[in-house]
């Protein structure tokens, strides 16, 4: 750990923490609190300082005092949020100003969290424990989409010889057909077009606007359409009639909300309707607040929703104790609007990029249909809610026949084209809700079927056999001389002994018994 202004070049593991604050007594104070945790320390008397210091070595926190001998902090945390190198920083604002309008001027000003002098040595560290978790999670979800976006665009560029027309500029593709540029380029990359006039054509296809000096512009736009609002769904668990009607006047024509006064309809509501956001009330009259977090963070359903504590129970041992059981946040009652309004701004912003980043991370790029990750989550939850309601479970895998065969013959464009058409069909039989269908991996996708039996399934199996073999994609080798897929069909009931393992791996030896015997299904016993 260094406690020095300078930072030590050489890599370390554990994370920095820079401290912006001018009375040596509170830099003291502060170092002696953080020394108890896994980091290093950076120190910056002033807001000046603080900048350079950032620059210099990017921290992974930040704890700002608003008062410096050279500018407002609120300066300092609005410069880190306008380069966007920096925006993403985490800042604790740590302040002898305490007041609600303070507050909520540095949540508005991008602060993740705000904590007044004098401050409680352990709620400190419980809050800054919780920001460098989540700011650890941050930058591993952000360096995987990294190089998945990387591998990605390997994968699309183009390389090699390209055989192109000298006097039409055609380009010869893998089946040997002469297509224009711009078609080629879109099969084969990721790359946009749009088509304007280049000025030594201008003269010899629109003399006149030549001659007027008018220049002809882009014919076609590719982006086209507005995104839809997303309105966030919030929990609000709490049994006073008045507290309830504040914090719905509040947040009702922002978000869409949820509302519970006992603490089993709260969980029955979180885990069914997936809220972005709880607010909770910490004394229920069944079950207390503490203990419906508790119970909210050993769900997998629910584990990952944030929960932030509004009570009347204001001291700092219950709020250190809501941190350790995983809330996010704790407001005490009787609480200011504007800064209930702005601590759960901040909070679901966090919840919405985090949401974002998973939903990359569980995707294929190539189908859109969720990747063998996003499968097995899913498995997980609905091998539990099977369990706990007693009904069957069915699992197909298909596999695309000698698709390695097709793509040498034809290319890999046309086989991720093959690829694409068949999740298509995949997608266009689906009939539940419930249902899943994955990509599981490069010529195999697998199907989830909750509270279906082996005959149910061994029916969606042929459909989806036939629907395939109906796109008539021609495989010319097979017979018939199409694309087509083999299946392992499987199901079971499941119980607590047993685990989704094996599910999948009856499937797996009934695809194996169907690919060795030529058939397109098999049912497992």
């Amino acid at each position: 750990m260094a406690s020095e202004n300078a930072v030590p070049d050489t890599p370390s593991c554990s994370p920095l923490i820079l401290i912006v604050e001018d009375i040596p007594f509170q830099v003291r104070t502060l170092t002696a609190i953080l020394s108890e945790l896994d980091c290093r320390i950076a120190i910056a008397p002033s807001g000046e300082q603080a900048l350079n210091e950032v620059r210099k070595h990017p921290p992974d926190l930040i704890l700002l005092d608003l008062i410096l001998p050279d500018m407002d902090g609120l300066v300092v945390l609005r410069t880190l949020q306008e380069q966007e190198a920096f925006h993403d920083l985490p800042v604790i604002i740590l302040t002898a100003k305490g007041k609600p309008e303070n507050i909520v001027a540095g949540l508005e000003a991008g602060a993740v969290d705000y904590i007044p002098k004098p401050f409680h040595p352990a709620e400190l560290k419980a809050r800054v424990k919780t920001h460098l978790r989540c700011r650890k999670m941050w930058n591993n979800q952000k360096a995987l989409i990294t190089e998945l976006q990387e591998a990605l665009g390997a994968v699309q560029q183009l390389s090699g010889l390209i055989p192109i027309c000298a006097h039409c500029k055609k380009v010869r593709n893998d089946t040997g057909y002469w297509q224009q540029v711009e078609e080629y380029i879109a099969k084969h990359t990721a790359a946009l077009f749009t088509h304007g006039l280049c000025p030594e054509c201008v003269p010899i296809f629109f003399p006149e606007a030549a001659q007027a000096g008018v220049a002809i512009g882009p014919l076609h736009h590719p982006e086209s359409g507005t995104a839809t609002e997303h309105r966030s769904r919030i929990l609000v668990v709490d049994d006073s009639p008045m507290n309830m009607q504040l914090l719905l006047q509040l947040l009702r024509p922002d978000h869409d909300l949820l509302v519970a006064t006992h603490g089993q309809v709260a969980l029955d509501l979180a885990r069914t309707e997936q809220p972005d956001l709880i607010l909770l009330d910490v004394l229920m009259p069944d079950m207390d607040g503490r203990e419906v977090c508790r119970a909210l963070k050993a769900d997998p359903r629910t584990d990952q929703i944030p929960v932030i504590f509004i009570t009347g129970n204001g001291r700092e041992i219950d709020e250190i104790e809501g941190f350790r059981l995983g809330a996010v946040d704790y407001i005490a009652k009787p609480f200011s609007l504007p800064l209930v309004r702005a601590r759960v701004r901040t909070h679901l912003e966090l919840k919405h990029c985090r949401d974002k980043l998973m939903h990359q991370l569980m995707r294929d790029n190539l189908t859109g249909l969720r990747n063998r990750k996003g499968f097995q989550d899913f498995l997980e939850l609905i091998w539990r809610q099977a369990v706990r309601h007693r009904t069957p479970l069915a699992l197909i895998l298909f596999n695309v026949d000698c698709l390695k065969e097709f793509n040498h013959r034809y290319g890999r464009p046309a086989g991720d084209e093959c690829l694409q058409k068949i999740a298509t069909t995949l997608k266009s039989m689906k009939r539940r809700s419930t249902d899943l269908i994955a990509r599981y991996s490069g010529q195999e996708f697998v199907c989830l079927l909750p509270g279906t039996d082996l005959d149910g399934a061994f029916l969606i199996a042929e459909m989806v056999r036939a629907g395939v073999e109906g796109l008539a994609i021609p495989h010319p080798g097979l017979t018939p001389p199409v694309v087509t897929l083999s299946a392992g069909v499987a199901s079971c009931e499941p119980t607590i002994e047993s685990n989704p393992s094996s599910l999948l791996e009856q499937a797996s030896q009934a695809l194996y018994q169907a690919r060795e015997r030529g058939s397109s299904k098999l049912r497992v016993p």
